[in-house]
Order: structure tokens, then sequence, then C-alpha cells
């Protein structure tokens, strides 16, 4: 059996076996559609079609769509295909005094940002550890996240805060004209529980 079907709040939700051909599955999806519960005369339930983390081709899409138009005989209620995973990229080098970097990812440093380094962002960066540098936005809509900053340079859309320092989760972005600085809540309002 290639497809299972269940019933789900008025759904037949038709889960697709992953590892066989396309073929197969239109062909027992074509035998599938003749039975008499979907041969009703006035009865046409809708039907979702979940393939897993089978990627359709977009001519095995409209074979799929032309079985089901020719049956006439289910509402097609949707689909669901794998998303792309979507990569951050990681940077393990250390960004030395008079050097410049540019990232157009995400992008996480897993390692310290010293004084007089130029980071070059276009997405939204996260550090893992001391952020001393400049960091200058390409784009207004990007997030910078940090648990450290320390007397840092951050540029987003000619704004800019100079000698930021802090030791606490921090967002920083770009709203309303000028730049925003968020700290988590959780340590700003329980950091006297640790001592």
């Amino acid at each position: 059996m290639l497809i299972e079907v269940k019933g789900i709040n008025d759904i037949l939700i038709m889960k697709i076996n992953e590892k066989c051909s396309f073929a197969a599955i239109l062909n027992e999806l074509d035998m599938l559609l003749d039975l008499p519960i979907f041969t009703s005369d006035g009865y046409y339930p809708r039907a979702y079609f979940d393939f897993g983390c089978r990627f359709l081709q977009e001519n095995e899409f409209y074979c799929l769509l032309q079985l089901l138009f020719s049956k006439k005989c289910i509402l097609f209620y949707g689909i669901s295909l794998p998303i792309k995973n979507h990569a951050i990229q990681i940077v393990y080098d250390i960004l030395h005094n008079g050097e410049e970097l540019h990232v157009s990812e995400d992008t996480l440093f897993l390692s310290a940002i010293h004084p007089g380094s130029y980071l070059y962002i276009e997405n939204d960066v996260y550090f893992l550890n001391v952020v001393q540098g400049h960091i200058i936005a390409k784009n207004p809509n990007v997030k910078i996240y940090g648990q450290q900053f320390f007397d840092a340079s951050i540029l987003i859309n000619d704004c800019s805060i100079h000698h930021l320092t802090t030791s606490a989760l921090t967002s920083v972005y770009y709203k309303d004209g000028h730049i925003v600085l968020k700290e988590d809540e959780y340590e700003q309002n329980y950091s006297d529980y640790f001592r």
C-alpha cells in the first residue's frame, strides 16, 4: 500500500510513501479514486496530500493535478512538501584589529570580534563571544544578537551607537529612525538571584 488514507476533521489526509516511484503512486491513486467511496454522486471529499520528505518536480505536480481533474471525485485541499532548511553560516575565525569581513547570510560567530575590526553584514548575526569592533549593517532590517558587547560600535541605516557595553543577552535593531537595544528580560529581571 503506497497511499495511506486517514480522515481528520472532514478532510482526507493522503499520506504518500516516500520510497516508491512517482509513477507507482499515480497508478495507485488512480485505482483508489475508482473505489465506491469516491464515486458517490454529489459527494466530493476534500483531500490533502502529504508527501513527507519527497520533493516533487513541477511535471510530477502537474501529473497529479491532471489525474485529480480527470477523475472529478475529490476536491484538492492542499499539499505538504519539505521545505528547505534555513542554513546559518558559522564563523570560527577571530576578527583582529584592521581586518574586515563581509557576510551576506545569517551568521553565527563563535569567536571574538576585536577592537579596530570591521564587520559588514546584510542579514542577522549572532555572537557567542565578546564583540569589541565595528558592525556596519548594509540592510536596515537586520538584527544583531550578542551576549557581551564591550566598547563596540554599531551602524544601521545611518544611525550609530558608539561605546556599546553590555553583559546580558542583547538584541540590537533599527526601528522608527533609531537603533533599539533590548536586553533579555530573564537576565534583566532575575540577575540578582545569581550570586
